[in-house]
This record gives structure tokens, C-alpha cells and sequence, in this order.
């Protein structure tokens, strides 16, 4: 299955997107889910059971890996040659299951890869990176991508958003805001917090997950503060915002 599966470009909704969004968006497309190691990880096969074959039988695990490249990058210049805003190479990064030495070997070179023939085309790319990030911040900056995608700010996330943006001074930061379980009030606090942590706010994307059931007030304080968000960001500004919102 890793060697065989085919790939055919398929652009037919391209244009129906573009005219839906006109100047209001960009148009994401994707290269997999996950690259070879996640997708045996994740995907197929699960961690523990990853780490063990991994451990006692890399011969027979290697040419999986190997197999799962090669496939994958057959769909690089399809991806490459869509009419896509950005494409996103989809991963899952944690450091919970993949430590710094995996990266280094398996996503790293992969990702940059990609990243090369993409920007040849002047396309913008992402990785898509939403667990603790702590530990492979370093390795993470050495990424050709444009985009860190869906990083979540403390304290689900490890990372703080400020020392990424330092970390990662050439890349912009798409944040995966997923805290719409805090009651608003609660919510309200960690948002302005997490805008002053950011200032002046240039290179940051926040973005309002939706993967899970979202409260409909707790949504509305989110929409009512980033509306307000105007860049550049100041105290004085964010302030203000904090009191001209509800609760």
C-alpha cells in the first residue's frame, strides 16, 4: 500500500472557493495528513507499538518509512502546481511522542524538501504543529515553512508565544485558540493577555478552533476582542479593548 497508492490532482473547487472568499481569505490546500513518521505513529500503527517494532526490528520499519516517502512525494508537484494559497504539509508535532533526534531525522528532511520546491514557485507553505513544542523549538526553526500552523498558546500548549516568535523571527505564527471552555469571563482574561504577550502583533494569526463543541457567549467575547485587535497592537489599545468588552 505505501509503494502503490496513486495520486491525481483534482482542482475543480478551486474557483468555486476563490469566488466565495473574493478578498476575504486565502485557499489552504494539503500534502497528506502526516508525513511517513507520523502517519506509522498516528495512523497506522499507534506509539507504543511504533517505539517497540521501531526498537527490536528498524529492518523491517526503515523501508515502511522509506516506501511511505518516496509515495508521498508524489503528490509534492501536484500540490505545487494547484492554484492554492498556501499549502500546509500536515503533521501532528508533539514532543510528548516525538522527541528531538526523530525530528531531526524524519520530519525534518522531508518537510524541507517540500518547503524547496514549493517556494521555487513562490508558494507559501506550513507545517501544522499543535502540541507541546518546548523541547524541539530549536529544531523547529530550522523549518523552510512560512508558516508554523495551529501552535496553542500556554497552558495546553508549552511554548510561550513570545519566546516562539524570538525563536522563530522569520516565520509567522498561526495560533490555534482552542480555550472556548473557559466561561467568558475566564476567557476574556487569557485572550488579552495572550494579545500583550504579542505585541505589536505582526507575523500572528489567531485563529477560533471550532474542532469542538464552542459556547455561543464564549465565542461572541472571542469575536467581540479580535475585531478590536487592530495592529499595531499597544497596552493602551488592548486595554481599552478589555473595557469596552462584555463580561
Amino acid at each position: 500500500m505505501a509503494e502503490d497508492t496513486q495520486y491525481e490532482p483534482y482542482y475543480d473547487r478551486f474557483d468555486y472557493y476563490r469566488n466565495l472568499l473574493g478578498d476575504e481569505g486565502v485557499i489552504f490546500t494539503f500534502v497528506g495528513y502526516h508525513s511517513p513518521y507520523t502517519k506509522l505513529l498516528i495512523e497506522w500503527i499507534g506509539v507504543q507499538r511504533l517505539f517497540i517494532d521501531h526498537f527490536k526490528h528498524p529492518d523491517k520499519v526503515e523501508p515502511v518509512l522509506e516506501a511511505l516517502a518516496t509515495n508521498q512525494e508524489k503528490q509534492f508537484p501536484i500540490a505545487i502546481d494547484s492554484p492554492a494559497d498556501i499549502i500546509k504539509y500536515g503533521d501532528h508535532i508533539d514532543e510528548g511522542f516525538i522527541n528531538p533526534r526523530a525530528f531531526e531525522r524524519y520530519i525534518l528532511p522531508i518537510h524541507n524538501k517540500f518547503a524547496r520546491m514549493a517556494h521555487k514557485r513562490g508558494k507559501t507553505t506550513a507545517i501544522h504543529c499543535d502540541g507541546r513544542l518546548n523541547s524541539l523549538k530549536d529544531l523547529i526553526a530550522e523549518l523552510e515553512h512560512d508558516i508554523i500552523h495551529a501552535i496553542t498558546p500556554l497552558p495546553v500548549g508549552n511554548l510561550p508565544i513570545k519566546e516562539a516568535l524570538d525563536v522563530w523571527d522569520e516565520k509567522i505564527l498561526w495560533i490555534n485558540y482552542e480555550y472556548h471552555f473557559m466561561e467568558p469571563k475566564a476567557l476574556k482574561k487569557h485572550l488579552l493577555n495572550l494579545l500583550k504577550s504579542i505585541i505589536p502583533g505582526y507575523r500572528v494569526v489567531i485563529d477560533a478552533s471550532t474542532e469542538r463543541w464552542v459556547p455561543p457567549e464564549s465565542l461572541r467575547v472571542f469575536a467581540d476582542i479580535m475585531s478590536k485587535a487592530t495592529l499595531p497592537l499597544t497596552e493602551n489599545k488592548i486595554r481599552k479593548i478589555g473595557k469596552s468588552t462584555s463580561p
